[in-house]
């Protein structure tokens, strides 16, 4: 039983040591692909890539800009190379009659089926996730700004299953 214990907690330590290298492979991709003014951090949860809203979106709009197509298959092609799961968050305010919290769904939801459309194997790996305004502690800075309509993209440090 013993020895059944050891060999389960070294598996264990052996998956997270793997993901925890995937993490710092995909943090070296992100900063090589991307521009400098997206923000790249290392939390506990996985890799963070902070996009502004209007590096995605069209200027008061909730259509994907030309650019932002070219980020989002980019991002796909990332994501068809790892195994880690991700998750698109939308931060974003009012927009028209809709709430912030419906607006950052929207978007996140957008963001998503694009990245999926774009690589149909990626259906079960992308969520969304809308958080509208929400989330004060952790606002993406660039530089000296601070961003709080973004779209981030989590590639998680761990496997989880929903």
């Amino acid at each position: 039983m013993q020895r059944l214990i050891i060999t389960a907690l070294f598996c264990l330590i052996c998956q997270i040591c793997v993901l925890a290298s995937d993490s710092k492979i995909i943090g070296d991709i992100l900063k090589a692909e991307f521009p400098a003014n997206i923000n790249i951090i290392k939390t506990p949860r996985g890799i963070i890539a902070s996009f502004p809203d209007d590096m995605i979106f069209c200027s008061d709009s909730l259509s994907l800009s030309p650019s932002g197509k070219i980020m989002l298959s980019r991002i796909s092609n990332i994501l068809k190379q790892i195994e880690n799961e991700c998750t698109i968050e939308g931060h974003s305010k009012e927009f028209g009659k809709l709430e912030s919290f419906e607006v950052s769904m929207i978007k996140a939801d957008i963001v998503s089926e694009y990245v999926i459309n774009n690589n149909p194997k990626l259906h079960g790996k992308v969520f969304s996730v809308g958080l509208g305004d929400f989330d004060p502690q952790n606002k993406a800075i660039s530089g000296n700004k601070q961003f709080t309509e973004r779209i981030d993209i989590i590639f998680f440090a761990y496997d989880f299953t929903r």
